[in-house]
């Protein structure tokens, strides 16, 4: 074999690479370049070699290093790439170039953005990249980016490639997925913003107090149930209870507090009390809440209480008006039962009477003279006139009442 490589080296320049043992019995490898030329009439061979062991080490290096890297950049999660000065790419990834709709990265080299990307998304790109390259600064920006010909939404980090004498060679960046992110987190701004509505529709204020730190949060719609602005400061007592507290409902409210921060309980907290407005009018709240403890035993310590407060004072007043109206009715009801007991006993007098006279009318009208007749005859007539008033009476009354 060696001479027919020797025989084709007189004709053609010859390259190859093959092992020598040295005497220490190391191995190397050298590199033989071999041309033959003619001299007066012969044919001569010319051969020179040349150690290139660390060459082959510093290639087998190299090349184990680009392998950790491409194994590092295809098991990322999103496009990573790397551009030249004139934003073309150098190298991309599997996800990028499927992003792209393409199948090898490969096919991506020497392209520009503009190459595979719609002309407006391209543009932005190459703005960004520009913006690197000038400022030589890392940048980090949330755009959207077509994959497999949907717009998803990316988080996208640039930096500049710098190199040991501070040259910019170029970019190289990655992009994280976040459209699901970016939906919950809209999704969230919408439940936000709906409980949001609820809570000031339904005029409720939330509370929440750290026993730890000792610090309390009173949300706008807290301080304005106690009749305070958005920024006021919500005085309390020693008690940590506000000062616009009831006195006859503070006491109270303290032992159901207590109740509630108590670990052997249930932690919940349910109660209504009145509280005193600065211009003095008095309102009714309910407060309900939650303390939660640093664990499940009866030594532990409350951590947290949190709840909201809602105002009772419009329900308060119909409760008052019903119960108002309810005693007036049955307070109605009694005088009317009095007042049927007197009717009663003032029409059984001339009904009475009534009945006597047309009795004896009845009875002895043969036999009674004229002046007893006229007598009987006066007694009806009374008692006709009195029965007539009693109605009346009655009319005018049931009249009144009813209106």
């Amino acid at each position: 074999e060696l001479i027919a490589i020797l025989r084709d080296a007189l004709r053609h320049p010859q390259l190859l690479e093959t092992k020598h043992r040295r005497k220490d019995g190391q191995f190397r490898d050298v590199e033989i370049q071999m041309q033959g030329f003619e001299l007066d009439g012969q044919q001569l061979l010319y051969a020179s070699a040349r150690d290139i062991t660390e060459r082959k080490r510093a290639i087998a290096a190299l090349q184990q290093r680009e392998s950790y890297l491409s194994a590092i950049i295809e098991t990322q999660p999103g496009p990573v790439w790397l551009k030249d000065l004139a934003s073309r790419f150098l190298a991309v990834n599997t996800k990028f170039a499927e992003a792209c709709g393409l199948d090898d990265p490969a096919l991506v080299a020497g392209k520009s953005d503009f190459d595979v990307w719609p002309a407006g998304l391209a543009a932005r790109y190459f703005a960004d990249d520009l913006k690197v390259l000038v400022s030589r600064e890392s940048l980090t920006v949330e755009e959207p980016i077509v994959d497999k010909g949907r717009t998803r939404w990316f988080q996208t980090f640039k930096t500049p490639v710098i190199n040991a004498e501070g040259t910019v060679l170029g970019t190289t960046g990655f992009a994280l997925d976040i459209t699901e992110r970016r939906q919950a987190e809209a999704a969230l701004r919408e439940s936000e913003a709906r409980l949001s509505a609820a809570i000031r529709i339904a005029q409720l204020g939330i509370y929440a107090y750290d026993f730890v730190g000792g610090q309390a949060y009173y949300s706008p719609e807290f301080l304005a149930l106690f009749g305070l602005a958005d920024n006021a400061t919500l005085a309390t007592e020693a008690d940590n209870l506000p000062r616009a507290i009831h006195p006859e409902d503070r006491q109270a409210l303290l032992e159901r507090m207590r109740q509630a921060s108590d670990p052997r309980g249930t932690g919940l907290l349910d109660h209504e009390h009145r509280i005193l407005h600065p211009d003095g009018s008095v309102h009714w709240l309910r407060i309900i809440g939650q303390t939660f403890f640093s664990g499940q035993t009866a030594q532990d310590q409350p951590l947290r209480a949190t709840g909201i407060i809602q105002d009772l004072t419009g329900r308060k007043i119909m409760e008052e008006t019903l119960r108002i109206s309810k005693e007036e009715a049955l307070a109605a009801d009694k005088a009317k039962s009095k007042l049927l007991l007197t009717v009663a006993h003032e029409f059984r007098t001339p009904l009475t009477l009534l009945t006597s006279s047309l009795d004896i009318l009845e009875r002895y009208s043969t036999r009674l003279s004229e002046e007893q007749r006229r007598t009987q005859e006066m007694y009806l007539r009374s008692a006709s006139r009195q029965l007539r008033l009693l109605v009346d009476s009655v009319l005018t009354y049931t009249s009144t009442a009813n209106k």
